[in-house]
């Protein structure tokens, strides 16, 4: 354990300023904990909004538990997690054994975390209460990457535990690897190991984890899983184009959104790409007795997220060229009502959107088709009496959930008074 540290430390070029405590922690134990945390921070009321904002927006079904998803993800997927509150770790349900590369490489991802924190205060960087759930989510993507990448680091290092390095050949062959890491699809490859060739060789407590993630949904498995491996990319190029100064600069200006993250080098090295941000002036509701459920930006890789979902066949194509987004949702009556607006870097782009966005609506509401509605858009009923809008002009597509056709117009209008504010204007 000490030597894991200070091979660590030599690696990273940061040393540890004391020593970091660890324990084992049972699955109920952890599960608890989970539980625990999530009621702090997610609510009965909040939960059971977010869970209708969701559905309402197609990233969920109709059924939806938030608190209860996010609950089995945490609960059946980590193996071992760093406790900023605590300062120090936990391997969840096993005997710690550095002789095990598999645990090796767990114990040497959070001892990355608690370098992490020592340094920069990991609370204080992901825990903002200023951030947007894109933001929340880009900043982990430096968490998760960076430990991911110098746990793989690890794996290639060389040399005494205080002089451990990385030779010309380790660093190619660390590159390659975040590399095909963050090319591949996660949810296929669980998949492939749920019903492949190779599926009777995965052990019971795998076999488990696998299980749990098949009945999850992809808004909770993917955030999961990509700040680890696509964040490892990011890192990767960030260190390649500056060290580990320009790695310790992503926690003093970290990414202001998950495109930058996704795309660090045309979109985070050098010149960065800021976000278009948007602000709906009156937040009361474009109906009368409208209850405020939720107000968020989904980001670039959110919709990745929706697109996935929906099975479209290049997720990732479909949500290039994201400028800024928001959405807002109300209840109204035993109804949920969405607006959803969007700017894209080109028109091009916001074409390419529209047209994937369109192709989603007939496995969504495969009862109904829809119509054009005049120029760049279209409408289609997705319940009795109630429709669904999507209007494009120039680079901005905007979207209507769960509104009456008789409230269209005004809804309508709600979203265009939607303030668009580039970086070159002042916030108000």
């Amino acid at each position: 354990m000490v030597d894991l540290e200070t091979e660590l430390a030599a690696l990273r070029g940061l040393p540890f300023k004391w020593r970091v405590p660890f324990e084992s922690e049972s699955r109920g134990a952890f599960r608890d904990k989970v539980r625990r945390d999530l009621s702090r921070e997610l609510p009965a009321e909040k939960s059971t909004d977010l869970s209708r904002a969701y559905a309402a927006l197609g990233f969920a079904p109709r059924d939806f538990d938030l608190a209860q998803a996010m609950e089995e993800a945490l609960a059946t997927q980590v193996s071992a997690y760093y406790d900023p509150e605590q300062r120090s770790f936990k391997v969840i349900g096993e005997h710690l054994a550095l002789e095990d590369p598999k645990h090796a490489r767990v114990i040497s991802h959070e001892l990355v975390h608690a370098l992490q924190d020592q340094h920069f205060d990991l609370r204080a960087f992901t825990d903002d209460p200023r951030l947007d759930d894109d933001q929340r989510l880009a900043r982990r993507f430096v968490v998760e990457g960076e430990a991911t990448f110098l746990m793989m680091a690890h794996g290639l290092g060389d040399g005494p535990p205080a002089e451990r390095r990385l030779g010309p050949w380790a660093v190619a062959e660390l590159r390659l690897g975040t590399r095909l890491l963050a090319a591949m699809d996660m949810l296929d490859m669980v998949t492939n190991a749920r019903e492949g060739s190779t599926a009777e060789r995965v052990d019971s407590e795998a076999r488990r984890e696998l299980e749990a993630l098949a009945h999850l949904p992809v808004v909770v498995t993917l955030p999961l899983f990509d700040p680890y491996f696509k964040g490892a990319e990011m890192i990767s190029q960030v260190w390649a184009a500056g060290g580990w100064p320009a790695v310790e600069a992503l926690f003093r200006h970290p990414p202001d959104s998950t495109e930058q993250a996704l795309h660090p080098a045309g979109k985070l090295l050098g010149h960065r790409d800021p976000p278009v941000r948007l602000r709906l002036p009156d937040r009361t509701g474009p109906l009368p007795a409208a209850r405020p459920l939720q107000s968020e930006v989904i980001g670039e890789h959110g919709w990745r997220v929706y697109f996935k979902t929906w099975g479209l066949p290049e997720p990732e194509a479909a949500a290039a060229g994201w400028g800024g987004d928001r959405y807002w949702s109300w209840a109204v009556g035993d109804r949920t009502l969405t607006l959803t607006a969007t700017t894209w870097d080109s028109e091009a782009d916001a074409v390419r959107f529209f047209d994937a966005y369109e192709s989603t609506l007939p496995d969504r509401f495969p009862d109904s088709f829809s119509q054009p509605d005049g120029a760049g858009a279209l409408r289609m009923e997705t319940a009795p009496g109630l429709v669904l809008a999507l209007l494009r002009r120039g680079r901005d597509v905007d979207i209507v959930s769960g509104a009456r056709p008789a409230e269209l117009d005004r809804v309508r209008k709600a979203l265009g008074s939607v303030q668009r504010i580039r970086a070159e204007e002042p916030s108000p």
